[in-house]
């Protein structure tokens, strides 16, 4: 046998892939993560049991089976390379790893000065936010790419912040500068393409600031636009 014919029987003879394996989170078994290791595991599954909690205090929480495929490398999308990315196609959240995304050569934070593990969960509560919306408004994934954005959003970037600690939120709204959301304001996808952070402050405090948020709520999920205006 020519020698290198012979090395590579060799090696696939001993070449044996990774496979990814999967894992349901304790009292969330609609929820399964898929991934090679059971680094972020714990870290997930309390993270999305915290969004969950959040969200259902809005009645927003809609439990149907979610997938979460945990992945090394930064997700292509509409908007960029993005740590994490939810597709209502398939009913799936694609995540970097937490240590993943910490090699990078360069890291982006959205809220906070450096990449910490509270950033991290606030992407997953962005992106399971997501896939509630989907699930309570029963809308096809056609309509989840191109209408109710600012519904989608507002909520997504509302419970990103909330999972995070109260002493890292008065943080980041002190750096920036915002207050919520007011009557008479518009609450639209162009401000928030341009000031993403500001657009995530201002939504979270709107939200929580409100006595009875659920007319509100109501009407945010009934606007397939890119605007609304605050009553």
């Amino acid at each position: 046998m020519p020698r290198l014919a012979l090395a590579l029987f060799l090696l696939l003879s001993f070449y044996s892939p990774i496979k990814a394996a999967t894992y349901q989170c304790p009292n969330l078994p609609f929820v399964t993560i898929v991934s090679t290791d059971n680094t972020d595991h714990s870290f997930i599954c309390a993270t999305a049991a915290k969004t969950f909690t959040f969200l259902e205090g809005f009645n927003l929480f809609h439990p149907r089976p979610l997938t979460i495929k945990l992945v090394n490398e930064p997700i292509k999308s509409v908007m960029g390379e993005v740590y994490g990315s939810y597709d209502p196609y398939q009913h799936e959240i694609s995540l970097m790893h937490f240590n993943a995304i910490n090699n990078q050569a360069k890291v982006y934070s959205l809220l906070s000065e450096t990449f910490d593990r509270e950033e991290y969960a606030g992407i997953i509560a962005h992106e399971l936010t997501h896939a509630m919306v989907q699930h309570l408004l029963e809308i096809s994934p056609s309509a989840m790419a191109h209408e109710y954005v600012i519904a989608q959003e507002y909520l997504a970037y509302s419970t990103q912040v909330a999972v995070m600690s109260k002493q890292r939120q008065q943080q980041i709204a002190n750096r920036l500068k915002v207050e919520a959301w007011q009557s008479g304001h518009m609450i639209n996808a162009f401000y928030m393409a341009f000031s993403p952070d500001k657009f995530a402050i201002k939504s979270y405090l709107h939200l929580v600031g409100m006595d009875d948020p659920q007319p509100f709520i109501t009407a945010l999920l009934k606007t397939s636009g890119l605007e609304m205006y605050v009553p």
